[in-house]
């Protein structure tokens, strides 16, 4: 592997990481995080359950770097 490879890698890896403890404290702690009741919103508890879930989908996304292969293929078009 290059150097590239392993710094891109590790860059997914950190920002894996920070979306994994996101998702997860949010669904753990949903009654912490209901504030959105203060503004008025109808369902509190399906936008933060949909808020982490988009969370994991975004981990899921960059761990299996989809976006990387997408964006190879994008480059190499010519």
């Amino acid at each position: 592997m290059s150097n590239v490879s392993v710094i891109f890698l590790l860059g997914r890896l950190i920002v894996g990481t920070f979306l994994l403890f996101a998702g997860m404290d949010s669904l753990l702690h949903v009654e912490q995080h209901l504030h959105t009741t203060a503004n008025g919103l109808n369902n509190p508890m399906l936008f933060m359950l949909t808020a982490s879930a988009f969370l994991i989908c975004g981990l899921i996304a960059i761990s299996s770097a989809s976006y990387a292969i997408l964006s190879n293929l994008w480059a190499l078009r010519k």
